[in-house]
């Protein structure tokens, strides 16, 4: 189960530099090359968990980068001419709003060649390129020609800016004809809006003049930023509600800019956001803007913005786009302070709330905060952190408030997940004091596994892998504990969840564990889908279980110290 909240605890401890924002506001000026930003890839809901290895290493949401380049360095250069009134060179690159169905960008050499002509001057060959050539069709009539040409200039700059960037073309001479091609695309785009015959000419038509004016803008042209701002405020009212999506992101990326330039207010961005979620269509382009403006927001003011981050998560909280919705549940998540409050509670070796009838305070306080069903899974992730840790108790109170709420959660996989997690929790934890049916594993040579030839001792078994960081970490105590304790009647056993066979045979040939190590006897069902360790509910590790001499499960979660100490206990030795 992933920790949802990554980083919350130095969102507002360390505020975003101004050169942040203003990437944020390259960024989306970079971004006009579509409708609006793709849905994010959506996050797997898995056991992995803090300082353990899980079952399912798979998930995680991608993170928003434009195509191509160094988004850092090109975005830092639209942003600053954008946001000053100095003029800047002619950026590394920018996205384009067409292309031609099934083109590529052109190939880029390893490194620069030594031009082949007079310094300062242009290089016939360069000067014969289209991205040279290029120019508006002397009829303006026809959108067919219209669109070949949009989407043969959008090429052209793309060209443009590469070859300025390899510095084969004078940084002059590549401003120049970047303003014409910007120029050019906006008549070309005017010209096709006055006949689009239908929603994807009106669409292409805005982009194009959206991308041209952002371009012309992050070339220092301050017309082109003014226009930019002008024509983005009438799109905000657009018939089709992507295109006004875009437009509105956009200005509210721009007053990000106008904030730190102090030519705008904070509550004036915060009635900008506000009127943004008014909008018919609420997509990734405006949570993204949103989220970039209560950022700058809360590095101007040095506050939280909490209010505001609780109206963006309650207009995405129903969202079909399940990452939209996670994510204003994070944007909100991070700055809870009852939630900020449960996990530092939570965290091991914490003083506060350790009685399992505060923790169920302080979780009621969450879901009062909090009611999403992003907040069901992020406490059945602490759930994990806390079982693993060895706070049974604790522990279960949290799964108890989370199975409390899944008839009122929407079905979907995802909760089907949240189901099996709370399942698997309680297979584990309720092993304490039962024998283990761990039928169907062998060792290393295929000899079943006897529970009678470990009888009458105290067995600490270890679920382990060659991959698991932690559960090689444990190796030496494991050591230590069975060259101590092994006179006393104490063994160890590891049950070993590798897919890979190999891996493990080339592990024991080199590590010599004094102990026997034992596998999957069905090769149709490995690594945790081995059959003792399904029974177990096990799907993060290492998972260590302690048999007494009854040959019951005496303790679970035990590592370290505790490890020798309930050994010891268990064998009755000093």
């Amino acid at each position: 189960m992933r920790n949802f909240v990554e980083g919350r605890k130095t969102v507002l401890s360390s505020p975003f530099s101004r050169k942040a924002a203003r990437v944020w506001i390259a960024i989306t000026l970079a971004s006009l090359t579509s409708f609006g930003c793709g849905p994010e890839k959506k996050e797997e809901i898995s056991a992995e968990t803090s300082g353990y290895m899980p079952a399912d290493k798979k998930g995680g949401v991608a993170s928003a980068k434009p195509a191509g380049g160094t988004p850092e360095k090109d975005a830092k250069v639209a942003a600053d001419a954008s946001t000053t009134n100095a003029a800047a060179p002619v950026p590394p690159a920018v996205a384009s709003s067409d292309s031609a169905p099934g083109s590529k960008d052109p190939a880029m050499p390893a490194a620069p060649t030594p031009p082949e002509f007079e310094l300062g001057k242009i290089d016939p060959k360069i000067a014969a390129r289209e991205f040279m050539t290029l120019k508006l069709p002397e009829s303006l009539t026809d959108a067919e020609t219209l669109k070949t040409y949009i989407a043969k200039n959008s090429r052209s700059m793309r060209e443009l800016l590469a070859e300025a960037n390899r510095q084969t073309l004078p940084s002059d001479e590549a401003l120049k004809r970047g303003m014409e091609l910007g120029r050019d695309k906006v008549k070309a785009a005017d010209a096709l809006a006055k006949i689009a015959a239908d929603d994807e000419q009106k669409s292409l038509a805005a982009l194009s003049k959206l991308e041209a004016l952002a371009q012309m803008t992050s070339m220092g042209d301050i017309l082109s930023s003014d226009d930019l701002r002008d024509f983005a405020s009438k799109l905000t009212s657009s018939e089709l509600p992507q295109i006004a999506e875009q437009a509105a992101a956009l200005l509210l990326a721009l007053s990000i800019g106008d904030l730190e330039k102090g030519t705008t207010t904070p509550e004036a961005v915060i009635a900008t956001i506000e009127k943004s979620l008014e909008a018919k269509t609420l997509g990734a382009p405006t949570l993204s803007s949103i989220t970039g403006a209560i950022e700058a927001l809360e590095a101007k003011t040095e506050k939280p913005q909490l209010e505001l981050a609780q109206k963006v998560e309650a207009k995405f909280r129903d969202s079909k786009d399940t990452s939209l919705s996670m994510t204003s549940w994070k944007l909100l998540a991070q700055r809870t302070p009852s939630l900020d409050a449960l996990t530092q509670a939570l965290e091991p070796g914490s003083e506060t709330a350790m009685k399992p009838e505060e923790i169920e305070a302080k979780v009621q306080q969450v879901l009062k905060d909090l009611p999403s069903q992003w907040t069901s899974f992020f406490i059945a992730s602490q759930s994990t952190n806390v079982e693993y840790s060895g706070r049974i108790e604790a522990a279960k109170v949290l799964i108890k408030t989370v199975e409390s709420q899944l008839d009122s959660l929407p079905p979907s996989e995802n909760i089907k997940e949240l189901k099996a997690t709370c399942e698997n929790f309680w297979k584990r934890v309720d092993v304490l004091g039962k024998e283990l049916d761990l039928s169907g594993l062998v060792d290393t040579e295929g000899k079943p596994f006897q529970i009678d030839d470990y009888k009458g001792k105290v067995v600490v078994l270890d679920f382990w892998a060659t991959w698991c960081g932690p559960c090689l970490e444990e190796i030496p105590s494991m050591r230590k504990l069975l060259e101590t304790r092994k006179e006393q009647g104490v063994e160890v056993v590891g049950i070993n969840v590798d897919e890979d066979r190999t891996r493990l045979d080339a592990f024991l040939s080199t590590e010599k564990l004094p102990w026997k190590t034992f596998v999957s006897g069905n090769p149709e069902k490995k690594a945790f889908e081995t059959e003792a360790v399904a029974r177990l509910g096990i799907n993060a590790i290492p998972f260590i279980a302690i048999l007494g001499k009854d040959g019951k499960v005496a303790a679970i979660h035990t590592r370290g110290r505790a490890l020798d100490t309930k050994v010891a206990e268990l064998v009755g030795a000093p």
